[in-house]
């Protein structure tokens, strides 16, 4: 039996059915390094679902849930690639220097409106895992018979986080250890697949590429001490030179840019610099001029891009800075070099069966991605290092960007049932070949 026919066997899976599993997911918090109960409830979820599944334990407190639909053996091995955890908590006391108010949207409660379902998670990106399970659920219960096995790896510790010590703190633990760690081990640990689809959100749009990155700790010292008085030594605030260094970076960015552009043959990466915090001085202490202040900046990557060279050409800048500021001293740090950034042939047919599935569930032909779909680093780096073939479609954002939602976390129902049912046809697709038509 043909593809075409098996499709035929198979009903599309039921919109209600992801949205509900959705909003368990939700309603389980899983913030970088507290993926376990969340893993445990999704193994017997699967289960349920007629998969075999485990959990796979990374560390203490953190495992994988790994789910296999079995074909007879002589077809590739396909894996759904997703992570469970969320980069934020939902506390206001953890999230608030970073997002700001702590809104509905982004707490670890699922609710539905105007055909969205909102909840941490539910954007980035329980709602790719939702989809992913509920089709690989649905081929099971179908009974078709595929030549191929069909996976589902639900991982920890996708988030980009890197253990670093601050100015006025240490960043360290399971909490930190994020950057593709739950994939990595998944990896190495099988069951090993032969191509990956990654369900990470991406308005359904395919994208065959994704950004690297280097971490910088940008340290400038001062003199420190208290504002001096009229006459007296004048103390070099470091929180006032980095203001300078700060401005220099950004300015310097739209050339990093332009200069780094890179076509994947779907699309382009426009590589991003991006301050991303500041420490300094005493926080209880404003009366202290402060002798020490840290930055940390991104570099974003392309395949034809080395770290050394972004690296370089921030050096440059601030050695420029420095000819106009004898002020400034500083010493660089790379704490986290997420690279090589990867990209996988649009002709190879995983790709290609991704673009084609697209076509079917939403009528149309794909044309030119947004750069801000590919500028994201991924799992689909950690599979093309690994030297498995990796395409990146998932429910999550709009593709109308004018569009304004509550704040917060939410995902269109619609592109939900849309994913569900592209997964299912990939999977059909691909695994009724057999290993070496699939990977000619």
């Amino acid at each position: 039996m043909n593809w075409i026919e098996l499709e035929k066997s198979v009903p599309p899976p039921r919109a209600e059915e992801v949205v509900n599993l959705l909003c368990e997911l939700i309603n389980i918090p899983s913030v970088t390094g507290t993926e376990q109960q969340i893993a445990e409830f999704l193994v017997g979820r699967m289960r349920e679902l007629g998969l075999e599944s485990r959990l796979q334990e990374i560390e203490p407190g953190r495992s994988n849930a790994i789910g296999v639909l079995r074909g007879s053996g002589d077809g590739p091995a396909l894996v759904f690639n997703g992570h469970l955890d969320t980069a934020t908590s939902g506390r206001i006391e953890e999230d608030y220097a970073g997002l700001g108010e702590v809104v509905p949207g982004n707490l670890p409660q699922a609710y539905i409106k105007d055909g969205h379902v909102y909840g941490l998670g539910a954007y980035n990106m329980k709602g790719g895992i939702a989809a992913a399970v509920c089709a690989v659920g649905t081929l099971a219960k179908s009974g078709v018979k595929l030549r191929g096995d069909v996976i589902i790896a639900a991982v920890a510790g996708e988030s980009e986080k890197a253990p670093v010590d601050g100015a006025l703190r240490s960043f360290r633990g399971p909490g930190y250890r994020g950057g593709g760690v739950g994939t990595r081990y998944y990896i190495t640990h099988g069951p090993v697949p032969d191509m990956a689809i990654v369900c990470e959100p991406t308005a359904l749009w395919v994208t065959n590429a994704d950004a690297g990155y280097l971490w910088v700790k940008l340290i400038v010292k001062g003199t420190g001490g208290r504002p001096a008085d009229r006459g007296a030594r004048t103390a070099v605030s470091a929180v006032s030179v980095m203001t300078r260094v700060v401005q220099a970076i950004e300015a310097w960015a739209p050339e990093y840019r332009d200069s780094h552009v890179f076509d994947s043959g779907i699309g382009k990466i426009e590589p991003t610099v991006n301050v991303g915090a500041v420490e300094g001085g005493f926080p209880f202490k404003a009366s202290y001029k402060p002798a020490v202040c840290h930055i940390y900046v991104e570099l974003r990557l392309t395949p034809s891009m080395r770290p050394t060279l972004a690296l370089d050409e921030l050096r440059i800048v601030l050695n420029r800075l420095q000819q106009d500021m004898p002020e400034l001293h500083y010493d660089l740090e790379v704490y986290a070099s997420n690279f090589p950034s990867t990209v996988t042939s649009p002709e190879t047919r995983v790709v290609q069966t991704a673009l084609e599935m697209q076509k079917r569930v939403l009528g149309e032909e794909q044309n030119n991605p947004p750069s801000r779909i590919l500028h994201f680093w991924n799992d689909t780096n950690v599979f093309r290092q690994h030297g498995i073939p990796a395409v990146m479609v998932g429910p999550g954002g709009e593709r109308d960007v004018s569009l304004v939602f509550e704040p917060g976390q939410h995902v269109a129902i619609q592109q939900l049932k849309d994913a569900a049912r592209l997964y299912t046809l990939a999977a059909i697709k691909l695994c009724t070949l057999s290993r070496a038509e699939a990977l000619d």
